[in-house]
């Protein structure tokens, strides 16, 4: 009993004087005689308006390009067919709008006309991006930054990237108070939401949108471009990013 009464004696006591390890700032002369290395990779995934692939894995780290089964998709839930004008990317221009009569004005205060792409999705993989921290050197001047670098063996996936058709659409209502930005008054008359789809009497083609199965046939949104790619990107090189602060290096 009296060994235990010492091993019990011990412990308290090491509980009741914890140790404490004592941090100290760095100058930048002993920051720079450090020396060591991190770095991460990235695996990254940029989505939109598409679903998850379903079905079979794919048997390389690669996606396929025209199985469906294992292609990224257009996701009907999101983008429904009574509601594609929600599953667009448009852009307006300053001082580009049009008269009543569709003339151009060269300024603010007519119908705003809008860049409009529809049907937009598209995904891209990036499998693998390299960040280490490097020294950068210009002369005797020498910058810490970080390196993003690509690896050409395993390349940047695009897969069904693009808009199924681009159109010039212009608000329903003119721009009374001429400025760049319009009042909220009118947001429900903006061009980038326009209705307009294709009928069985404009051509096969045209009145079956490819991205609907149902019985009754969905047109495609109306337009004069579309745009789909599927490519596998193999890059090399590297992007290296510093700090300007101080103005200490010749490319500052």
């Amino acid at each position: 009993m009296k060994g235990y009464h010492s091993l019990f004696a011990l412990c308290a006591l090491l509980l009741a004087n914890p140790s404490f390890a004592e941090l100290s700032d760095l100058t930048d002369a002993e920051l720079q005689t450090m020396t060591g290395q991190a770095g991460a990779d990235l695996n990254l995934a940029f989505n939109l308006n598409q679903n998850k692939i379903t079905g079979a894995a794919p048997s390389t780290t690669l996606l396929a390009m025209y199985d469906p089964a294992r292609t990224p998709q257009f996701d009907t839930s999101l983008c429904r067919k009574d509601a594609l004008e929600f599953c667009r990317l448009a852009i307006a221009l300053n001082n580009r709008s049009v008269d009543v009569s569709g003339n151009p004005l060269g300024t603010n205060a007519g119908k705003k006309q809008w860049i409009t792409f529809k049907g937009i999705q598209g995904t891209v993989n990036i499998p693998k991006l390299g960040i280490d921290g490097v020294d950068v050197s210009y002369g005797s001047v020498t910058k810490a930054a970080l390196m993003f670098s690509f690896d050409p063996k395993v390349p940047i996936q695009v897969r069904n990237l693009g808009f199924q058709s681009l159109a010039i659409e212009n608000d329903a209502d003119a721009n009374a108070d001429a400025t760049p930005t319009p009042t909220g008054s009118n947001t429900s008359t903006r061009g980038y939401l326009n209705k307009g789809q294709y009928t069985a009497s404009d051509g096969a083609f045209d009145a079956n949108n490819p991205n609907y199965t149902e019985a009754t046939s969905v047109g495609r949104e109306k337009g004069f471009l579309g745009v789909n790619m599927n490519a596998n990107l193999s890059m090399t090189g590297s992007i290296k990013m510093f700090s300007c602060a101080g103005g200490t290096h010749p490319r500052c």
